[in-house]
């Protein structure tokens, strides 16, 4: 008898990334690093452009292809777009708050020991630093709204629907209150649990 072979489809199989590729996430990796060493070290406002890209080995002009502000590097990545794609994947059917559990888990799950590090790195200065923590509060308001679309659009509402968007402006915010936290606790509590349960008190809140 021959054996039996299943043939996967090729859109499906994984494909290694490109030297050009490989080489641009160590770039854009080695100035995080190179800024978040500047940042707590002498501070945020002392530390300039150009010492981060000597600090990475690259040169300023370097930097600007991967950020364009000095407040840009230190916020790090923005996973906005990757949580809203995930969210307008989940089933209508299901309640908002499960939803974002399992947006949230996807999340985590995504994001490797080394880059929760960066994270809490990063946590601690945007909370220290008044320009970052005013950036940081714009992203929410503005994940609030994109996102208290795709809830709407969820309930059969138009795009602007005030109600939809106080759910999501609240799910957020709950999940910021978890995140400071952590951070607040040197990480030593673990990060899915904690945005776990912030979910879950959401939850009973919108109950009571």
């Amino acid at each position: 008898m021959l054996p039996v072979t299943t043939e996967q489809d090729p859109a499906t199989i994984p494909h290694p990334l490109s030297l050009r590729e490989r080489k641009r996430i160590r770039t854009r990796a080695a100035l995080i690093e190179a800024a978040l060493d500047l940042f707590e070290r002498q501070g945020y406002e002392a530390t300039t452009i150009d010492e981060i890209a000597a600090a990475a080995d690259v040169s300023p002009r370097t930097f600007f292809r991967y950020f364009a502000t000095k407040e840009d590097v230190a916020l790090g990545d923005d996973l906005g777009p990757e949580i809203v794609r995930l969210l307008a994947q989940r089933p209508v059917e299901e309640s908002v708050l499960e939803s974002v559990r399992h947006v949230v888990a996807d999340v985590l799950a995504m994001t490797p020991d080394d880059d929760q590090s960066a994270l809490l790195r990063r946590l601690r200065l945007v909370y220290r630093t008044p320009v970052l923590r005013a950036r940081r509060w714009d992203f929410q308001l503005e994940m609030g709204r994109i996102t208290g679309s795709v809830v709407a659009g969820r309930r059969g509402l138009p795009p602007d629907d005030l109600d939809s968007r106080i759910t999501a402006g609240a799910v957020f915010t709950a999940i910021e209150v978890a995140m400071d936290h952590w951070q607040q606790r040197e990480g030593r509590d673990d990060l899915g649990g904690l945005l776990d349960t912030a979910v879950d008190h959401l939850g009973h809140a919108f109950s009571d």
